[in-house]
């Protein structure tokens, strides 16, 4: 039974057009409720995570890239000591003063309390916290791409349960805040009216946290259909508004944090990003590599397979995922990759269909993973530590594909049972990285 879709510029006069019983969602405010609650559970998983490697594998934290290449001494300190002084405000332009404030505070609170490892738990909690917000906004974003409740709740369930956010949302590092930036630039584009304030704050925090950011902002701000042949200079402008903001507030983070540098005052990347420049030197290679950043992309990042040694260039023992996933994948991550490759597969069909705001946001997100595919073609040593800037767009895509689609009943039923099954698989596949994890660093 297929259902009718109105044309319509925004939203809110699509929800408006439809009868009840036909509304994509709970209503605005019945959303945004279950998206404070969801994101709250969230945060709650994730920061019971936190502790629990904070306490039972100590090995983890310390040396860097031990696990996915994760810089989590680094960033232990980082988000939580004020006199840090922080090697990437090139690539992390704003962080410091973004995420300090509160990871000082925090730190100072447990040590009140008298907790060990005050600033390694308070950088994980600080995760925690961001990626129940990214959940939250997350669900939001779909019920603005105008996706049915039961998928919207299904999707979200899958995007908070992959494997990119149980790790990056528990452990100190910048991808939880990175995610985060990026959903509420996306949000705040399919918002109803799209506010400027709003896109504008939600482009400077993901710019701040990122420097790739603003590639997000450039994307979502390009509308054909409303600009014509305007559309990009539009995005230029609100680019350079951006762009503007950070400069003003990065002089303000130089006058709090003394150790921090302006990101545009040129100086040399430092040789983590400089050794993890990929230079495929044969087709083959190329191929071989096209093939990675494919599967990383699409299903790696939802379902962990096994964890495998990687000591080239790291400390020894140090894990990560391999480079062809395929054959180290556990039995509910390879059930899940090929139900999850084919919901990919029918999404992209049915978003030829998606009208109205749901078509120009996909047509965002859509490039922006082909600017990270681009880049990650190129760079990048452990690809999973990158998988936080694609991971939200390939499920919010694969949503709205769907619900672009016609199904009738019995199509209806089979993608929902194979969304709950995608995720019931997801949850298997992600308690036994953990485990994994804590295996291999518990211990003095």
């Amino acid at each position: 039974m297929s259902r009718r879709r109105p044309e319509a510029a925004s939203p809110g006069s699509i929800l408006s057009g439809l009868s009840p019983s036909d509304r994509p969602g709970p209503g605005l405010d019945g959303a945004r409720r279950e998206a404070l609650v969801f994101g709250i559970l969230c945060a709650g998983v994730y920061a019971a995570l936190a502790v629990t490697f904070c306490a039972r594998a100590p090995r983890l934290f310390e040396q860097l890239d031990q696990l996915f290449d994760a810089d989590l001494g680094v960033w232990t300190i980082a988000l939580t000591h004020p006199g840090a002084r922080l090697p990437y405000y090139t690539v992390h332009p704003l962080i410091t003063l973004f995420v300090l404030p509160w990871g000082s505070a925090l730190r100072e609170l447990l040590r009140w309390f008298g907790v060990p490892a005050a600033g390694r738990l308070a950088a994980g909690l600080l995760c925690a916290l961001a990626g129940g917000a990214s959940a939250g906004a997350f669900r939001l974003l779909l019920g603005r791409l105008g996706v049915r409740p039961w998928w919207a709740r299904g999707f979200a369930s899958a995007f908070a349960l992959s494997a990119t956010q149980v790790v990056f949302s528990s452990l100190p590092e910048s991808h939880a805040f990175s995610t985060l930036g990026l959903v509420l630039v996306f949000l705040s584009a399919a918002a109803p009216g799209r506010a400027r304030w709003a896109r504008l704050a939600a482009g400077v925090f993901s710019f701040g946290v990122t420097a790739t950011g603003l590639a997000a902002v450039a994307f979502s701000h390009l509308d054909w259909r409303r600009d014509g042949r305007r559309a990009p200079l539009a995005a230029a402008r609100a680019v350079a508004l951006v762009l503007v903001v950070a400069v003003a507030l990065a002089l303000l983070q130089q006058a709090m944090f003394p150790g921090a540098r302006p990101f545009f005052r040129r100086e040399p990347l430092g040789t983590g990003y400089t050794s993890a420049v990929a230079t495929p030197s044969s087709l083959r290679e190329l191929t071989e590599r096209l093939a990675m950043v494919a599967s990383y992309m699409t299903f790696v990042g939802m379902a962990a397979p096994r964890l495998a040694r990687d000591d080239y260039g790291r400390p020894a023992g140090a894990l990560d995922f391999d480079a062809s996933p395929l054959p180290r994948l556990r039995p509910a991550g390879a059930v899940h990759a090929v139900l999850w490759v084919g919901l990919v597969a029918l999404a992209l069909w049915g978003l030829r269909r998606a009208g109205g705001e749901a078509r120009r946001v996909s047509a965002a997100l859509l490039a922006w993973l082909a600017f990270v595919f681009a880049l990650h073609l190129f760079f990048g040593r452990s690809l999973f530590l990158f998988s936080g800037q694609w991971a939200f767009a390939v499920v919010a895509l694969t949503a709205a594909g769907l619900e672009a689609r016609p199904v009738g009943r019995t199509g209806e039923g089979l993608i929902s049972a194979g969304i709950l099954l995608g995720v019931g698989l997801q949850a298997v596949a992600n308690a036994s990285l953990v485990a994994d994890v804590l295996r291999a660093f518990s211990g003095p």
